[in-house]
């Protein structure tokens, strides 16, 4: 299982952080991208290829890149990653080409730099609600209990007329339940890399992706209540437990 949450493009706590845009709309500006809200957007003022561009003083590791809260599907477009490759702008992975405005994700090799790129191609101009650049928490321990979302609720909004005929049912999905429990983690792990997560949720959303060779399935997160303390299992294992809100599987 991997989640996305610590994102480069908000990492203002490190040394040079500098997030910019090729350009933006009024009232759309880039740091909307990164701010893990899903109704405020950057949208860029131009046509065409438009970029948001962060950098930083030393070279930052990333995998994966997550879009969520955007038009790019209805506008015909596509998105890039490139890191500035000894001096040049260079690719990574492969181009997303989106079959939807629902949640996407590329994940490629790891590679450190110290500016990054998130590139999109789009006439109109397309917007995007929050734009994640970074390293994927990989949790490797066993997974010893999963819920996943896999049909999302609804609430359901009836309309009659005034002589009782029926003119129409709307069916308006919200959020689905996403359970999942894991064992055997080393605790020294729990402390450098779980409770740094289990902090971000408390306030902000997150991306779950459940398959590791599939990203089908995956789901735009956040928590209604603070995440439950890991549990000791043995001297030096413990356990780690989610419950969270998700929607928009791929």
């Amino acid at each position: 299982m991997q989640i996305l949450y610590d994102n480069l493009l908000c990492k203002s706590s490190l040394a040079g952080f500098v997030l910019t845009a090729s350009t933006s709309a009024s009232g759309y500006p880039a740091a909307n991208a990164a701010d893990w809200l899903d109704f405020d957007f950057w949208k860029p003022s131009a046509t065409g290829v438009s970029y948001l561009e962060v950098s930083f003083t030393s070279a930052q590791a990333a995998d994966t890149l997550a879009l969520y809260a955007h038009d790019i599907f209805t506008n015909g477009g596509s998105v890039k990653v490139k890191r500035y490759n000894g001096g040049a702008w260079t690719q990574v992975g492969t181009t997303i080409t989106p079959t939807s405005n629902g949640l996407q994700i590329l994940q490629f090799a790891s590679v450190s730099d110290t500016k990054w790129r998130v590139e999109v191609t789009s006439t109109p101009a397309s917007k995007i609600g929050l734009a994640f650049l970074g390293a994927a928490l990989a949790i490797k321990a066993p997974l010893v209990g999963f819920t996943p979302p896999l049909c999302l609720p609804s609430e359901l909004a009836v309309n009659r007329s005034v002589g009782g005929a029926l003119l129409g049912v709307a069916d308006n999905p919200t959020a689905g339940d996403l359970a999942a429990e894991w064992e055997l983690l080393a605790d020294t792990w729990i402390r450098s890399t779980w409770l740094p997560f289990m902090t971000h949720a408390k306030t902000k959303a997150f991306v779950v992706a459940w398959n590791d060779a599939d990203l089908t399935e995956a789901w735009w997160c956040w928590c209604v209540q603070p995440m439950p303390n890991p549990s000791y299992q043995y001297p030096t294992l413990m356990t780690a437990s989610l419950r969270c809100k998700a929607t928009d599987g791929l």
